[in-house]
């Protein structure tokens, strides 16, 4: 009897050790299922999210992917091509840059659509004209290929410091450049930006003209005229066609007027008038050319000279 007892003892004891191994046994299985689920959120969700927010950086630093294939679901692979519509738009927005003004796609930004009609405003502004002088007796009888490289490496070189005194290049004009400074919030004025740019293309000058002359090269010499007042800034063209971003008026006349006067003064002088010169604060400084009868103007100007180094 007490044999027997011992036995089923010994039965209830081979029972209860079996429950922990079966308890262990559903806890693997419980851990592996949360694995093989967490594997698949993260190739479901987890992944294409890393993907989107390594594209969205790269976009933010101006690399524009030719596409982002996200795996996982469907709504995922729609995000994945309107992602790469949108980086195909930014790219061609980027490159559009290159052709048109930055005044030009401010104005069509804030426009809209809606406002891509004929129309501009009075602004004040300050008008550069920078103009290589006898730049057809250079280029007489040389390959087109080098005076377009001697055009845009003279380009570029005076690119720089209108950009770097917030200024925009308008319009080139066969060998000339137009460029506008407008009244902008936190800035110095117009005017002295573009003093600033003017002198800043005169070193830049003498930079291109040391890499020419190791090349063998003629120097370039050019002219500057600055004039600062009012003019319209706007778009002009066909209301159903095409348009252009522009700025036209009379200060935009005096600028060209004065830098026509290139003859007349030192050569690296730039050319402005006498209200100019008082708004960036050159008054009593350069050579005076005297009061000239410009065309366009009811009355005489007066010109001045200033070497690039004057300071205000």
């Amino acid at each position: 009897g007490g044999g027997g007892g011992g036995g089923g003892g010994g039965g209830g004891g081979g029972g209860g050790g079996g429950e922990p191994l079966f308890v262990t046994a559903g806890l693997a299985y419980l851990v592996t299922l949360v694995w093989l689920a967490s594997r698949f959120l993260e190739r479901i969700f987890l992944l294409p999210m890393d993907r989107l927010v390594k594209a969205s950086t790269a976009v933010a630093g101006g690399e524009y992917a030719p596409s982002l294939e996200l795996p996982g679901v469907h709504e995922f692979t729609r995000v994945g091509t309107e992602f790469g519509a949108m980086c195909k738009g930014l790219r061609e927005g980027r490159l559009l840059r290159r052709f048109v003004s930055s005044d030009a796609v401010q104005d069509a930004s804030e426009s809209g659509t809606a406002g891509f009609e004929p129309g501009g405003e009075r602004r004040p502004v300050a008008i550069l004209f920078s103009h290589i002088r006898e730049f057809a007796g250079l280029t007489a009888g040389r390959p087109p290929d080098q005076v377009f490289t001697w055009l845009n490496q003279y380009f570029s070189a005076m690119e720089a410091p209108i950009r770097a005194h917030k200024g925009a290049i308008d319009k080139f004009i066969g060998d000339a450049v137009m460029a506008v400074f407008h009244e902008l919030p936190g800035q110095a004025p117009a005017a002295r930006r573009a003093w600033e740019a003017a002198c800043g293309m005169r070193r830049a000058l003498r930079n291109l003209n040391l890499r020419r002359q190791g090349l063998g090269h003629p120097p370039l010499t050019t002219g500057l005229g600055l004039a600062a007042g009012e003019a319209v800034s706007g778009r002009i063209g066909s209301r159903h066609r095409r348009l252009d971003f522009t700025v036209i008026g009379d200060t935009v006349n005096l600028a060209a007027r004065l830098e026509a006067l290139r003859d007349r003064a030192p050569a690296e002088a730039v050319i402005l008038d006498q209200a100019t010169a008082v708004a960036i604060g050159l008054t009593g400084r350069g050579h005076p050319l005297g009061d000239l009868a410009i065309k366009g103007k009811a009355r005489p100007v007066q010109v001045l000279a200033c070497p690039p180094e004057t300071t205000a």
